[in-house]
């Protein structure tokens, strides 16, 4: 949000990709410059937008949690403003409103205040995998793996393949192998331009697309080889990873259906 022309940056994602919801992942400090750029997305390019809004907890926890004093009331704002503005315009499903929190030791202790105060807005509240990377800055953390994370899972993370994947995780203290399809299906974008298969791989660039046309960079060497590393990662619970190769394939969604079919006739 700090971009100047964040505008132009969704003109050009939807004049690309005029089919796909575009999505909005934000602290909520920019009340105003989101508020316009959710109504730019919606009203002038008819779009549909999903917004994510970081909830670590309720008032003065929030704030302790960000480091940032009044940070919870400007999300409070945020919140109630998207609501309103949904409901004003009668647009439903064009706009969805979320509100989430990476489990860690410091927003379990505080997860049912914060999901009550999610639910009392109407707005659903999810909770994200403590993803250690260096976009992240967090390489060198402590990884968050305590009994009361492991309860917050099963509490808040709805019933599914990812819920059981991290479950089975914070049981095992390793991760399930399952496909990735990062450089395949999916890659992150830096706003230099750099290319990368994801999050947990920030540093593995295999091209840069102000430099070098995207196909080129899709068909190079130094992407068949990140793609060969993706195949042997050790894996990850990032949901976006996760989401978006579960998409791609559906044989663990097909085999978890299945397991929970057979538990219940048993």
């Amino acid at each position: 949000m700090m971009r100047p022309d964040i505008k132009n940056v969704f003109k050009a994602e939807h004049a690309a990709l005029p089919r796909s919801r575009l999505q909005l992942s934000t602290n909520g400090l920019m009340t105003d410059k989101i508020l316009d750029l959710a109504g730019y997305v919606l009203f002038d390019l008819h779009c549909p937008l999903d917004v994510g809004i970081s909830l670590d907890g309720v008032g003065s926890t929030h704030d302790a949690s960000r480091g940032i004093c009044g940070n919870f009331d400007l999300v409070d704002s945020l919140l109630r403003r998207l609501v309103a503005l949904k409901r004003e315009h009668a647009i439903g499903d064009m706009l969805r409103i979320t509100a989430g929190a990476t489990l860690t030791d410091q927003t379990c202790g505080h997860l049912d205040e914060t999901c009550q105060y999610a639910n009392s807005l109407g707005v659903p509240f999810m909770c994200h995998w403590f993803n250690q990377s260096d976009f992240y800055g967090n390489s060198r953390e402590a990884s968050q793996a305590s009994a009361i994370i492991r309860r917050a899972v099963e509490k808040y993370v709805p019933d599914g393949v990812y819920r059981e994947m991290w479950l089975e995780s914070l049981e095992t203290g390793s991760l399930r192998d399952f496909r990735c399809f990062a450089l395949q299906t999916f890659f992150v974008l830096k706003c230099n331009g750099d290319v990368t298969p994801c999050l947990s791989q920030w540093e593995t660039v295999v091209g840069n697309l102000r430099e070098t046309d995207p196909e080129k960079v899709w068909a190079n060497e130094s992407t068949k080889k990140a793609r060969n590393t993706v195949s042997h990662c050790r894996g990850c619970l990032n949901s976006w990873g996760v989401g978006w190769s579960l998409a791609t394939s559906y044989y663990p969604l097909l085999f978890y259906e299945l397991k929970r079919r057979i538990v219940r006739r048993t």
